[in-house]
């Protein structure tokens, strides 16, 4: 696995913008100045990464894949992070101040909504059958159920107030 001094051998990162653009290559003995010289002038200055269909963005080095939000903690804080969290929830802004290093748990208290979601909120669903909204969260495991409610302002209101309780990110449920 790649270390924070070889990162930053052949990347150069804007905490800014969140984006990497590749060094110049210098003269290394393995490389012949030909090759060196044709790299340079091809990718030297350039933005590193390409946009996958998951929706971030990875970038090679030393013939390795990362996810450049990955590399962004690794740059700026010498160390690999277990899960990291897009604070706005856009894979592709790698900028450090969206980023914050996370567990498994955090990182799911902030997901956005699945599109083909009926009411629009993480946690609540209309029940057909006894024609109320059915109000539920899961939270470290447990699947907390919350109850049903006849009103759906009321039954947002339960399951925000949970999120609350237990810790979800502000940006828990937006939509994507």
């Amino acid at each position: 696995m790649i270390t924070q001094d070889k990162l930053k051998q052949v990347l150069n990162y804007s905490e800014d913008t969140g984006v990497f653009t590749y060094k110049e290559r210098l003269i290394d003995n393995s490389e012949s100045e030909g090759y060196r010289k044709s790299w340079n002038s091809q990718y030297s200055g350039k933005e590193a990464g390409t946009k996958t269909s998951h929706g971030y963005i990875v970038v090679s080095v030393y013939g390795e894949r990362y996810y450049a939000h990955r590399l962004a903690w690794l740059y700026m804080y010498g160390v690999w992070p277990k899960y990291i969290d897009h604070i706005d929830g856009n894979g592709f802004n790698n900028k450090i101040s969206n980023l914050r290093s996370v567990t498994q748990s955090e990182n799911i208290k902030n997901t956005r909504i699945q599109d083909k979601s009926v009411s629009g909120v993480i946690g609540v669903t209309w029940d057909k059958s006894r024609s109320k909204w059915i109000v539920k969260i899961t939270s470290e495991g447990k699947v907390y159920n919350l109850g049903r409610c006849s009103d759906f302002f009321e039954a947002v209101c339960l399951r925000k107030s949970k999120e609350i309780e237990l810790g979800f990110h502000e940006n828990h449920g937006r939509k994507a």
